[in-house]
């Protein structure tokens, strides 16, 4: 249980493997009508379809409109004395765990019930409920299983022990191979001391003619240089590991910096021209990243995602992400991967260290530099 995945339920609606509940179960004294709510609940998430741990959320209540509401509750039950009450009246085992899970001084019940062999039913009436009836979650709600799916439940036990395991880092595309969590690089930032002037022909001795000139153009250029010096490109890839695919998987790239820029595909800066019609007829070549990015405070965080990945294969996620280096220092970043079969997501920190060469210079200096080569 992390705040990553607390966080999500915030967003997240009632499903085949969540279930959120305002108020504490009535257990200890209770009767037997009001104990069979907490044990039906169990059971028929245990028996679920779905290839993720299952959750029942207590202290959280649902809402149509996002985000959920948070009240938490005061009081607990024993996992013990659940594990008895439940495993005394069922078939075979069924395996859960309850814990509790704290946030911003609020306290919530957290039933984890992961995938396991089914069915599981009760052996003698209990309450509200009937014996050897399989109860079964279905959406939102609480069902009865039919025939049918009893059968497919025991043909599905198979696929239980195989499972998909995810590795994502930095990839190198000229050689076409995974170069692991840490990057070295090397920039270049210049930074005009002066006043940076207006464009004119004349001054780089050129005639002066009739077209239209860009005034700005020397203001570009010194964007331009920086963007061809002090960002560098980033890639990443992801390997599956596992003997099973891994299927709707989504990536989340979080980058800890606040003074850093990110560009993606389609974002990068164009040589500029000295004529003003020659810059508004340039074509810029734009290639749809698989990447969107969201600016916060103090990070960057870039998202990605895709179908399926099969078993033991390597994928070059699409795009690249320009990160800029305008000062040495280390980069920080994370990455999540979120897929089907995975409880809580796969997460990689990682690191790039940038050398920077951080040039102070007059524009006269950096202009020379520029055009007298």
């Amino acid at each position: 249980m992390n705040d990553l995945l607390f966080d999500r339920w915030l967003y997240e609606s009632e499903s085949d493997s969540l279930d959120f509940k305002r108020e504490q179960y009535k257990f200890i004294g209770a009767s037997d009508n009001e104990k069979s709510e907490l044990l039906k609940d169990i059971l028929a998430m245990a028996n679920s379809w779905r290839r993720v741990d299952g959750y029942i959320v207590i202290g959280i209540e649902h809402r149509p409109e996002k985000p959920n509401a948070l009240h938490g509750v005061t009081e607990h039950i024993d996992d013990a004395s659940i594990q008895q009450f439940i495993n005394k009246k069922v078939s075979g085992i069924c395996s859960f765990e309850y814990r509790t899970f704290t946030k911003d001084k609020k306290t919530y019940g957290i039933i984890r019930i992961p995938v396991q062999k089914r069915p599981i039913f009760l052996l003698k009436d209990y309450g509200k409920l009937k014996a050897n009836m399989v109860y079964l979650r279905r959406g939102s709600s609480t069902d009865e299983t039919k025939p049918d799916e009893i059968c497919k439940m025991g043909r599905d036990q198979y696929e239980l022990g195989t499972k998909a395991s995810v590795d994502i880092g930095f990839f190198d595309r000229s050689k076409r191979q995974m170069i692991g969590a840490k990057l070295d690089v090397e920039t270049t930032y210049f930074v005009i001391l002066d006043k940076i002037p207006d464009y004119s022909e004349s001054r780089d001795g050129f005639i002066p003619t009739l077209r239209i000139t860009c005034k700005d153009y020397y203001r570009n250029l010194v964007e331009y240089t920086n963007f061809t010096s002090s960002f560098f490109p980033v890639y990443f890839a992801i390997t599956n590991k596992g003997d099973r695919e891994a299927v709707n998987l989504r990536v989340e790239l979080e980058i800890f910096s606040s003074n850093a820029e990110v560009l993606l595909d389609g974002d990068e800066v164009d040589e500029p021209k000295a004529d003003l019609m020659s810059n508004i007829h340039s074509v810029h070549s734009i290639h749809n990243s698989s990447y969107s990015v969201d600016r916060q405070d103090d990070k960057w965080v870039i998202y990605s995602g895709f179908d399926r990945l099969h078993a033991k294969r390597t994928l070059d996620l699409d795009g690249t992400i320009y990160i800029q280096g305008k000062e040495s220092g280390t980069i920080k970043g994370k990455a999540s991967v979120f897929f089907d079969g995975q409880s809580v997501p796969y997460e990689q920190e990682f690191k790039i260290k940038v050398q920077c060469n951080r040039i102070e210079i007059n524009w006269d200096t950096f202009h020379e530099r520029l055009f007298k080569k």
